[in-house]
């Protein structure tokens, strides 16, 4: 049994990370099973492999294999929380700047592992009441209990109507923004109807993360490769998402100074 019980934190910064097409995914395979899940060679790409394990197992490994090499290094003084939920993550980060870098990285990972996903950031309250673990004869129960608006903002970040895969940050996070000089070309402004939101409400997303390689422009590529890759396996019904996802990898690509692919 594990339990972790009662952290409030009124300024925090929120990571959320929601694979797509999950659904349709499971649905493509309602059959999979543990053997599927735990014979596979995790992140490589030699031998051939289940699609659903494939991205399944390569998208929590991608997320525990950041926390637990970078978290101790970037964060030394911190304490970030990774929540790993099925095809989802949420994780608190000491600072936008942090969470900054840390989707752009993990998006890169993602990418070459050819895992779809989008990453919205949000700032504001985070209440950690419990998480629970417990067993007993014939029943399992377990508990995962948090909430704030930092969690809610995150979430509506992702769930904006900007299409393809993108690291989105909620209007909240604006503030920090100039605080923490998180801008260009790091940080992309969107267009005021790109991240609409209903009438009354704030701006679901206002901004963008440039995820291109910060450094060697070969990576550009490689990322450009493995996203044709996953249009063409995800098919027509996905295909908005990764035309949205080129055109916007372009415009990163422009605000390094590099020509589009």
């Amino acid at each position: 049994m594990l339990i972790l019980v009662a952290r409030t934190d009124k300024n925090t910064v929120m990571m959320f990370v929601d694979m797509l097409g999950f659904a349709a995914l499971i649905r493509a395979h309602p059959d999979i099973d543990e053997h599927t899940l735990t014979h596979i060679d995790r992140l490589s790409r030699r031998v051939p492999y289940h699609g659903l394990a494939a991205q399944f197992i390569n998208f929590h490994q991608i997320i525990e294999n950041e926390f637990e090499e970078f978290a101790a290094q970037l964060f030394a003084g911190a304490s970030p929380q990774a929540v790993t939920l099925a095809d989802s993550a949420f994780i608190t980060m000491p600072s936008l700047k942090d969470a900054a870098a840390t989707a752009a990285r993990i998006m890169r990972s993602f990418i070459t592992a050819e895992v779809p996903v989008r990453i919205g950031i949000g700032c504001g309250s985070y209440l950690l009441l419990r998480f629970e673990a417990k067993s007993e004869t014939r029943a399992a129960t377990y508990t995962s209990q948090f909430l704030g608006t930092a969690v809610v903002n995150a979430q509506e970040a992702r769930h904006s109507q900007v299409r393809g895969l993108r690291i989105l940050l909620h209007s909240s996070a604006s503030p920090l923004a100039t605080v923490e000089d998180v801008d260009p070309p790091q940080l992309l402004p969107l267009s005021d109807s790109a991240g609409s939101a209903p009438v009354g409400e704030p701006q679901a997303a206002w901004a963008e993360i440039n995820y291109s390689s910060p450094g060697d422009a070969n990576v550009d590529d490689e990322l450009m490769a493995a996203l044709r890759r996953m249009k063409d396996a995800a098919g027509e019904k996905a295909s908005h998402h990764y035309t949205a996802t080129f055109e916007a990898f372009n415009q990163m690509r422009a605000a390094r100074g590099r020509p589009p692919l």
